[in-house]
């Protein structure tokens, strides 16, 4: 899912950063919480050529270690100001091959894997570090940092250990850095006690540290808590509750976030009186954020003309942006045009 992008997979296997709204949402604007196959496979052929030059990102013994502070301090900016994938990962992917940054391989690899909801899968994380060359040298100046307070370099090393299951370590890592403050480490350890991964499930701490996160500005820990109390998971439903966190996270760009006030417009829900075209309006911004589910349905109202002018063209253009991201509904959407077979 394109949306507060990072943090781990949930209870269906989708990413927690990339959760949306609840199952009110019907009709066209069902939120979909499948993964983006097509996207992961897009993005790795997209750098394949690049990751066959020498060995860029080798951390060789002699780095300094304000030089592997800053590369640690670059990469987790980056994390914390963008919240949509797309973004994201082309500015991880700046980095990596202007700055030669080593450490970007593991939250590029964690956003991948996340929007394909295979995040407890192991193999697939440590290919996509291959694939990025992604030197494991990389982790004993990681270490150092962390050990010596360093709240990014902890953070780093808790999302590499949570992606290949070494949960402990894991949760000691985001533990530290989250209580210096980082908030995506906040948002990530809100997952360890959401399912409990090397520890009891706990979802009073759990969504205490998704609200720690959300308030400390973490777009993803808003759309997880609109999520958690749109569903009524863990706390009482609340949908003005909900859609109080999808607004903050909106307020921060978030194509999620965006994607369910949109939904409250277009459905006259969650506290919004009804207002189409400002649903409308909100839907685009958030497909062109990258949100797959938004993507297929501005491409529906192009195709029927529904709150828009009749653009077939632009129809096609986003059932193929969202198909690209294996929206199922849209790549039947394109069949369906191809065919000659029109709703």
């Amino acid at each position: 899912m394109a949306a507060a992008g990072g943090a781990f997979d949930s209870q269906s296997n989708i990413d927690p950063g990339y959760e949306e709204t609840g199952s009110e949402f019907n009709n066209d604007y069902q939120t979909d919480e499948s993964a983006a196959d097509g996207f992961l496979a897009a993005a790795s052929e997209e750098e394949e050529d690049t990751t066959q030059l020498p060995d860029e990102n080798t951390v060789s013994a002699d780095v300094d270690i304000e030089q592997a502070k800053t590369w640690a301090d670059q990469l987790v900016a980056i994390d914390e100001k963008i919240p949509n994938d797309a973004a994201r990962i082309a500015a991880y992917q700046n980095l990596m091959h202007t700055d030669n940054n080593p450490y970007v391989p593991i939250l590029m690899a964690n956003t991948l894997v996340n929007m394909n909801g295979q995040s407890r899968e192991v193999d697939v994380y440590e290919n996509q570090l291959q694939q990025y060359d992604f030197d494991r040298e990389a982790l004993t100046h990681l270490d150092q940092l962390g050990t010596d307070g360093d709240a990014n370099a902890m953070y780093l090393l808790g999302v590499y250990y949570y992606q290949t299951r070494h949960y402990e370590a894991a949760k000691s890592w985001l533990e530290q850095a989250a209580n210096r403050g980082n908030s995506n480490a906040m948002n990530q350890l809100a997952w360890i006690y959401r399912e409990g991964l090397g520890v009891a499930e706990d979802m009073g701490e759990a969504i205490d540290w998704h609200r720690r996160a959300a308030e400390a500005g973490s777009a993803r820990a808003m759309t997880n808590l609109g999520y958690l109390y749109s569903m009524g998971i863990g706390v009482e439903k609340g949908q003005d509750t909900a859609a109080f966190w999808y607004q903050q996270a909106a307020n921060l760009n978030s194509a999620s976030g965006l994607y369910a006030i949109a939904v409250y417009y277009l459905n006259g829900s969650g506290g919004y009186r009804q207002d189409s075209a400002k649903g409308v309006r909100l839907l685009l911004k958030s497909a062109e954020l990258g949100h797959e589910r938004a993507m297929y349905a501005i491409g529906r109202r192009y195709e029927h003309g529904d709150g828009v002018s009749q653009d077939m063209n632009k129809a096609i253009y986003w059932y193929e942006q969202a198909a690209e991201l294996d929206e199922p509904d849209a790549i039947v959407a394109l069949r369906q045009i191809v065919n000659g077979v029109w709703d």
